[in-house]
């Protein structure tokens, strides 16, 4: 487990939720002996903190008219819930890996993803009222009895915000040459309110592949940091149960596409690497769900 500290709060610890981490250990999803690709339940965590990614979307297509190569869109959902109000998820790290169907082959290629870059989301703003103060004194002699004083204050008015974060990034790993072939996001609850981090992300990949109609692989590992005693029970909880396994996802580009999310026709498919990743109704961050019909009157 790896300690972070922040000011005015004790410690919180990593948990790590991947097949080599005893932490989370409750959660384990595998490949479909029977349909092992493309799975829905990627991550399924139950305890303390309630981790879930699940698949929306898995298209497979074409680059462009102009250019041979193979595309393939991935949209996850990312879930981030707590059994107790009291207890708080302060951030997490998602990193999403590709790798071609054996180390001869090329790797597929992140070529956009959303959210990218950084975005803050949720700003509060509080006023400080800092005061300065300066006192003086000068005095004459105890013979002469009298003395000389001076107080100077200035009181300095200002506002502060303060936000959460979103991070994404394409990124290269396992290797320090060549194309990104893995996608990270982090994201980072607001440090003024401490409320935790969003409920819910859904993120988008956009996939280049230049090895065509080969099965490819993806995995991801979920990091989060929660408070002292919520990382202090889970990491007993792991200590006595077994290692979780998550199995990477298997893509077959000659599947047809989910049509989750929106319908793709031929056209769409055949100039995937066009797609608008910023579209709402494949990338959304939602902060917290409000049920505003839950109050009813008699």
């Amino acid at each position: 487990m790896e300690q972070y500290t922040d000011e005015d709060e004790l410690p919180c610890f990593d948990i790590i939720l991947t097949d080599g981490s005893n932490n989370g250990a409750n959660f384990r999803f595998e490949n479909d002996p029977a349909d092992p690709y493309e799975r829905t339940n990627v991550i399924e965590r139950r305890g303390l903190l309630h981790i879930r990614c699940t698949v929306r979307e898995i298209v497979h297509g074409h680059w462009s008219d102009e250019e041979q190569d193979e595309a393939t869109l991935l949209v996850l959902l990312f879930r981030f819930d707590t059994d107790d109000p009291g207890r708080r998820i302060k951030h997490a790290r998602i990193k999403l890996a590709f790798s071609g169907p054996s180390p001869t082959h090329p790797e597929p290629e992140v070529a956009r993803l959303w959210p990218d870059k950084t975005y803050n989301v949720f700003p509060t703003t509080r006023t400080e009222i800092v005061c300065n103060g300066i006192t003086g004194s000068l005095s004459f002699g105890a013979e002469v009895g009298s003395r000389l004083s001076y107080n100077r204050a200035k009181t300095v008015k200002r506002e502060l915000q303060s936000m959460g974060r979103v991070r994404g990034s394409a990124d290269t790993r396992g290797r320090n040459y060549g194309l990104h072939n893995s996608a990270s996001w982090a994201l980072m609850e607001n440090p003024d309110i401490r409320s935790g981090i969003p409920a819910a992300m859904q993120c988008a990949v956009l996939v280049r592949r230049r090895a065509l109609e080969e099965q490819f692989s993806a995995t991801i590992e979920v990091t989060v940091a929660a408070d002292l005693l919520t990382a202090a029970r889970e990491w007993v909880r792991g200590v006595f149960s077994q290692p979780g396994k998550v199995d990477p996802i298997l893509f077959d580009p000659k599947r047809p596409p989910t049509n989750n999310l929106r319908v793709y026709n031929e056209r769409t498919r055949a100039t995937l690497g066009s797609i608008k990743l910023d579209d709402p109704s494949l990338t959304d961050i939602t902060l917290r769900n409000v049920w505003h019909a839950a109050e009813k009157h008699t």
